[in-house]
């Protein structure tokens, strides 16, 4: 052990600013107090990491800047060696934290750039992704903004994809998993129960070309009974486009009500102030996607008037029509 640099002591205490080397090479420069490293200084170690900065009673302690020998560097807040408080840590690959960080670890607020371009803003629970966030694709551009678990998406969060694709509702461990909203890009809608990533339990799909099934899922497939409702148009007033048509399944069936309240309303541009839209309606029944048996049960129609104070719908069965358009495509097509 050597003390250096002129640095006083006192009744054999080391005190004010000096050099001191180890025995096994470990070297520190800076201000002492009462025989401990206290001030500011420089340590450096044999394995070749250092810190610069703020120390007290022998341990960093303040602001200051570690580095290390595989190329990491972090600059910010420390409290008994530990980093604490506001910080930036930058790896040797070029992946940057900056944000808060409690005994060594992210925790509170803070934002993740990978060198990939992948982005996460948010909160942070003992090193993990936790809390609530946003975390951004580099490759696709594809975000996720929600809740978060253990680096995971888990809870409830929103997934915009870039082709204009939506999804709003529950997840687990990065999976879509319980109740939840789809929307893609092509216009099909699905509000339902998820698992595992796939329309699984009970849901109501509205397809791209207006026809609804309400009915059973398993594993993204439908499975069991269900109702097909398909549809055609008769509109009075400015404009006739069933792609713009408004209308809510509960009016069709009453057991369907919760899910199908947010699923089926679309844009009021280019609707009609009143129009009607008849369903004809079939009973299905699929083994994991596989079409075995369907029915014919009846055909409603429902009527929607613009005019009113509030969006009006009602529904009635009606006789068969000649002019019902014939569902060209099968369930797996219209995907």
């Amino acid at each position: 052990m050597k003390w250096a640099n002129g640095g006083n002591v006192f009744d054999g205490i080391r005190h004010d600013n000096g050099k001191y080397t180890w025995s096994n090479g470990t070297i520190y420069e800076g201000d002492w107090v009462d025989g401990k490293m206290a001030g500011k200084g420089l340590i450096i170690f044999p394995s070749g990491n250092k810190y610069e900065g703020e120390f007290s009673g022998n341990w960093y302690h303040g602001k200051g800047t570690h580095t290390w020998k595989d190329g990491r560097i972090y600059i910010g807040d420390w409290e008994k060696n530990k980093m604490n408080g506001r910080g930036i840590m930058k790896w040797a690959n070029g992946d940057v934290f900056d944000g808060c960080w409690s005994n060594g670890l992210r925790h509170g607020n803070g934002k993740f750039m990978w060198s990939n371009g992948r982005i996460y803003e948010g909160d942070w629970v003992d090193g993990k992704m936790t809390g609530k966030g946003m975390i951004i694709s580099s490759s696709s551009g594809n975000k996720y903004e929600g809740e978060f678990f253990g680096n995971f998406r888990h809870g409830n969060g929103t997934q915009t994809w870039t082709d204009g694709s939506i999804y709003i509702g529950n997840w687990t461990e990065d999976k879509m998993d319980g109740k939840g909203s789809m929307k893609w890009a092509n216009g099909a809608a699905y509000d339902g129960c998820w698992s595992n990533g796939h329309r699984h339990g009970f849901g109501v799909c509205r397809f791209a070309n207006g026809g609804i099934y309400v009915g059973t899922w398993s594993k993204g497939l439908e499975d069991g009974k269900g109702t097909f409702y398909y549809p055609y148009e008769k509109v009075s007033g400015r404009s006739k486009s069933s792609h713009h048509s408004s209308h809510k399944i509960s009016i069709l069936d009453e057991n369907f009500r919760d899910s199908a309240s947010t699923l089926l309303q679309t844009a009021d541009e280019g609707r009609s102030d009143a129009s009607s839209m008849s369903y004809k309606v079939v009973e299905m029944e699929y083994v994991l996607g596989v079409l075995i048996r369907k029915r014919t049960l009846q055909y409603l129609e429902i009527t929607h008037d613009k005019n009113k104070r509030q969006d009006k719908f009602s529904a009635k069965q009606v006789k068969k029509s000649s002019g019902i358009r014939t569902f060209l495509k099968t369930i797996k097509s219209i995907f």
